[in-house]
């Protein structure tokens, strides 16, 4: 079938559906409700998995292993609250205060404050370094030499301030969560009942009685403070999207209940959408409350072109069905090619593996379906039964000032335009050398988020981070030995595990002492007559004597048990499945994707089990970057089959073409100048701009093959008036993010209201400019 044969069947099938609906509204009103309604049924019996955590693809390598990690280690759900003040002992007494109030909350399963000093010098012969060991061997000998015991002395108390990070004037308090707050629902953390706010709210009541200040921090404290605060933003702006995208339609038409049939057709569309994502998929998810948000810019296109395509038929035809058939005849060809090539598009990110397109893309291609079906039946027969019994009104025509001119001057001076839009649109590529994708998550995510500072503040004190790469040992002789390699290389500045406790072999050590029992025997009685003697001598004999006999005691009970370790050190240092743990910090308080892979490979390359929460950022900023790319190629060539189908000609396919040519390249252009950094959300764009760049060359196309007698900037006039409403009310729509503090939000939305008006443009004034140089039209006379 050719393009002519087939453009006539698509009128004519339109032509007598118009008569059905016109003879019978309620029938087609009843047909469309049903099915929806069906549909939307089952939204009561989907699982809803209202949680961050439900987006996270576990089927990737790098994610599984952070999965198995922080099952093990908790470290999604780890906080660190660093507390500062001028006072020591305020500072101590607060730990004090603290430690006891958190560990009665239900919403904490552990707290890592106070160091077990008692346990520490309890447990002298198996927490001592060999070298500091042979040194307490030689001490019985040395009596007189204080200056030894006293080094030794400022050593222990280090390795027992290092288990607890303690620093003058700042004291770091581990709290772990009952639960990964990634992993709370959604209603639970815009109520402010999650688990993380709950334990906030309630160190903040603790600490006003105190002369400490204090803040958390940790991924999970990072996560549940962006996750709130965007969560807050959409919330709040997504009603302004509506109200802006309904005072946009205001222009088109002024009747409110004729504005309610153009909403109604949306809602209905988005419930059937959320009842068979969840049917397909299993399950819904907040990405779906998304498609909320595009169904009030995306959806009421096809509403919009209707309405400015009736209103300029009846300002010609005082008789609606007259109207009414020659609206959908003539707009709904391309209507319906515009809306397969935009839900295509989605449907194609709906094959991507990660979780988030997967959702996104169907949900996306379902919704705007619904809505190109309910569009073109159920609005149509309301239509119909609004007109019945009512005066008969002329309209008139939608007048977009200086549109006219512009495609007028474009058809009479076409090499003019075309010369003027290839100038911009090289100097736009111009500055593609300066694209550089963002992998930086603290770029990407919600500006309001105090954490980010606490963390640089404790990697500044501490030399810890809030992303440490974990070391999983079945036994403490392989923990050393990790320890001993993370400490050599040159991308860790700091080392914590059971080797900063243990660090030598236990049963050996053991062995020695049980090897010297004679002569710790003879020591100490030779130390108990000194401890009593002259003051220079019986004071370090004493210190000395309670050594000796902690050696003695050590050798009768044997190496601890790891069940014996008080709580703090057992939760630090050994996983929920007993293995013990090496943590190896970064040089940097980095989210930087970049950052975290050469750390990754480093870890890796010392030993296999590292793994981290790095894993995570590398994957959220990088790993989709492998299937986008595919993603984008499926759905140019997808586009491009469809317009062959439809369109057939060259010509005119290159026409249709033209905007979002032109719109993607001096959009992605401009991106580049401005140095905005290319992030996941940004290149979700990509398929919002083609595929309505490319619906806005349809319509022009169509309507220039719809009356081929009508001059090439008339037709064009004609269909530019409702993609100028259109692009006013996606505009609107995403226009709203600009507002989120969200700098990745904010990215996709300025790329598309850069782009958008840039394709409404090209489909004003390229493409006449176009159809009369290549022949398909005549200059206006």
């Amino acid at each position: 079938m050719g393009f002519d044969e087939m453009h006539h069947f698509m009128q004519g099938f339109l032509q007598r559906f118009s008569g059905v609906i016109i003879r019978h509204p309620w029938r087609v009103i009843l047909c469309s409700l049903i099915p929806c309604l069906f549909l939307a049924g089952f939204i009561l019996v989907t699982p809803l998995q209202l949680s961050f955590m439900a987006l996270v693809d576990r089927s990737e390598p790098l994610v599984n292993r952070y999965m198995v990690v922080s099952e093990r280690v908790q470290l999604g759900s780890q906080l660190m609250l660093l507390l500062e003040g001028e006072s020591e002992s305020d500072l101590d007494e607060t730990m004090v205060v603290l430690h006891e109030e958190l560990e009665k909350m239900e919403e904490v399963s552990y707290v890592v404050s106070t160091p077990p000093t008692e346990w520490f010098e309890k447990n002298l012969a198996w927490i001592t370094t060999e070298e500091d060991f042979e040194t307490l061997l030689s001490l019985p000998n040395k009596v007189s030499d204080t200056t030894a015991l006293k080094r030794l002395q400022e050593r222990w108390q280090k390795q027992i301030d290092g288990s607890a990070t303690s620093q003058k004037g700042a004291r770091l308090v581990l709290v772990g969560l009952s639960s990964d707050p990634l992993s709370i629902s959604m209603n639970d953390v815009l109520s402010g009942n999650s688990p993380y706010e709950i334990v906030e709210r309630r160190t903040q009541e603790i600490l006003q009685g105190q002369e400490s200040k204090g803040d958390f921090t940790g991924f999970a404290a990072i996560g549940a403070q962006d996750q709130k605060r965007t969560l807050l933003s959409i919330r709040s702006l997504t009603p302004l999207s509506l109200l802006a995208v309904l005072l946009i339609l205001r222009f088109v038409e002024p009747r409110f209940f004729r504005l309610v049939t153009i909403a109604f057709p949306m809602l209905l569309a988005l419930v059937a959408c959320l009842g068979l994502t969840g049917l397909l998929l299993g399950s819904l998810n907040f990405i779906e409350g998304f498609f909320g948000m595009m169904v009030f810019g995306l959806g009421v296109d096809f509403g919009l072109h209707l309405l400015v395509r009736m209103r300029e038929e009846q300002s010609r035809t005082e008789d609606f069905e007259t109207a009414l058939t020659t609206t959908l005849s003539g707009a709904g060809p391309a209507i319906i090619a515009g809306a397969v090539t935009t839900a295509g598009a989605f449907a194609i990110i709906g094959l991507a593996p990660d979780p988030t397109a997967k959702h996104l893309g169907t949900s996306g291609s379902l919704g705007l379906l619904f809505c190109l079906i309910l569009m073109l039946t159920l609005l149509p027969a309301v239509w119909v039964l609004m007109e019945k019994n009512r005066s008969q009104e002329k309209s008139t025509v939608l007048n977009i000032r200086g549109l006219s001119t512009l495609s007028e001057s474009a058809a009479r001076h076409p090499k003019r335009w075309l010369m003027g839009s290839a100038l911009i649109a090289l100097v736009s590529m111009l500055g593609m050398p300066r694209y550089h994708f963002e992998t930086d998550l603290q770029k990407v995510f919600n500006r309001d988020v105090p954490a980010v500072a606490v963390s640089e503040k404790i990697k500044e004190i501490f030399g810890a981070n809030t992303t440490p790469w974990v070391v999983s040992t079945t036994t403490l002789e392989q923990a050393q030995s990790a320890h001993r390699a993370f400490e050599e290389s040159p991308e860790f500045s700091r080392v914590f595990g059971i080797t900063s406790v243990f660090p030598v072999d236990l049963q050996q050590r053991h062995a020695h002492l049980r090897s010297r029992a004679d002569i710790f025997a003879q020591q100490r009685k030779k130390l108990q007559i000194l401890s009593v003697g002259p003051v220079y001598l019986s004071l370090p004999a004493q210190q000395i004597l309670s050594i000796v006999r902690n050696f003695e005691e050590a050798i009768a009970q044997g190496p601890p048990k790891i069940h014996t370790l008080p709580a703090g050190l057992r939760n630090q240092l050994i996983g929920a499945d007993g293995m013990f743990l090496t943590f190896a910090y970064g040089h940097q308080a980095s989210l930087d994707a970049k950052q975290m892979k050469r750390e990754r490979l480093a870890a890796e390359a010392l030993h296999p089990s590292a793994a981290g929460m790095g894993n995570f950022i590398e994957v959220a900023m990088n790993g989709q970057r492998s299937w986008m790319l595919s993603v984008i190629m499926g759905i140019a060539l997808f586009v491009a089959l469809v317009l062959l189908v439809d369109l057939r000609r060259l010509r005119w396919i290159i026409l249709a073409l033209t905007p979002v040519t032109f719109g993607v390249v001096v959009t992605f252009g401009a991106m580049c100048w401005l140095n905005v950094g290319f992030s996941m959300l940004l290149l979700l764009s990509v398929p919002l701009l083609l595929g309505l760049g490319v619906d806005d060359g349809l319509h022009v196309v169509h309507r220039m093959i719809e009356e081929p007698d009508l001059p090439a900037h008339r037709a064009t006039i004609s269909v530019t008036r409702a993609i100028t409403m259109t692009t006013l009310t996606t505009c609107a729509s995403f226009g709203v993010l600009m507002f989120s503090n969200h700098p990745g939000m904010e990215s996709m939305a300025l790329t598309l209201l850069f782009g958008l008006p840039v394709c409404l443009f090209a489909s004003a004034t390229l493409v006449p400019a176009l159809a009369v140089w290549m022949g398909l039209r005549r200059p206006p006379a």
